[in-house]
């Protein structure tokens, strides 16, 4: 039972680092306007125009190199780094990433379907033929893996900062500006605290089933920091959501940081080789 939920979990992270940059407006300014920050900092008046800064200079890099961090109840501590394109329905990662007590697992998304390539002690989890190395994973599929995917398929877009600013803009509130220096960089740190109920009232918060995972975990406000660089580039998020059956119960809240570095690199990410890959 473990292992699968270290499975299900894993592949959960994997496809909350996949973003879909493009689709995405927010309403503001994408100036400095607003009062508080330190000297030479662009000032902000709200979440929605922190969100049109950080679009407006997102918009043009097509590409990032991640790292995830997420602390997720009954399955540990999971560990990822990779590379994130952002091409609206092409959008595309590829990740390794570690599972506690397991090893790790490989991951590529490429035209909304998943191949895993999954560590020998959870062999036979993924139902693909032991002869392939990876497996295929359509997720809107029917098999049990499949299923037990549904729950974090549509979390695929968290890690874009955009799409993750757009749904706190109006329910968000700015705590705290300052300056800070991260892992050798400058940075411009924004702490908000989120009101939940105002989320789902004027967002939705995403599915019925993301919504009444929130009512029934009693989560009143959510916290929500992101760090910026001298260009106005996200480097680190750190956040807390609620996720329902992410292992195999009820609701989890799920604490979630993300760091990103090399905005507009080439990536070059492609399926397997298909003589690799079986299905699931």
């Amino acid at each position: 039972m473990r292992s699968r939920t270290l499975l299900v979990a894993g592949i959960g992270a994997a496809l909350i680092t996949l973003a879909g940059c493009g689709g995405t407006n927010i309403s503001g300014s994408a100036g400095p306007q607003g009062a508080g920050g330190a000297p030479g900092v662009p000032r902000i008046a709200s979440v929605a125009d922190l969100g049109a800064l950080v679009q407006h200079n997102a918009s043009g890099k097509t590409a990032a190199h991640i790292q995830l961090a997420m602390t997720i109840p009954g399955a540990g501590a999971i560990t990822a780094a990779g590379d994130m394109k952002f091409a609206g329905a092409q959008s595309a990662e590829q990740m390794t990433m570690t599972l506690p007590g397991m090893g790790d697992m490989q991951t590529v998304m490429v035209d909304k379907v998943v191949y895993l390539k999954i560590p020998s002690s959870l062999a036979g989890l993924a139902g693909g033929p032991s002869a392939k190395p990876w497996t295929k994973i359509d997720l809107t599929g029917s098999s049990a893996l499949a299923k037990s995917l549904g729950s974090t398929a549509n979390l695929a877009d968290q890690a874009d900062p955009t799409q993750l600013i757009n749904q706190i803009a109006k329910s968000g509130t700015i705590t705290s500006v300052r300056s800070e220096t991260l892992n050798g960089v400058a940075t411009t740190h924004y702490a908000i605290t989120v009101d939940v109920q105002k989320m789902i009232a004027t967002t939705g918060a995403g599915s019925a089933a993301e919504q009444q995972a929130l009512s029934g975990l009693g989560v009143k406000t959510l916290p929500f920091d992101i760090w910026v660089n001298s260009d106005n580039l996200p480097v680190k998020i750190t956040t807390t959501i609620a996720v329902p059956g992410m292992t195999g119960g009820g609701a989890s809240q799920v604490a979630m940081t993300v760091t990103y570095s090399n905005w507009g690199e080439s990536v070059n990410i492609q399926a397997p080789p298909a003589d690799q890959v079986g299905s699931n």
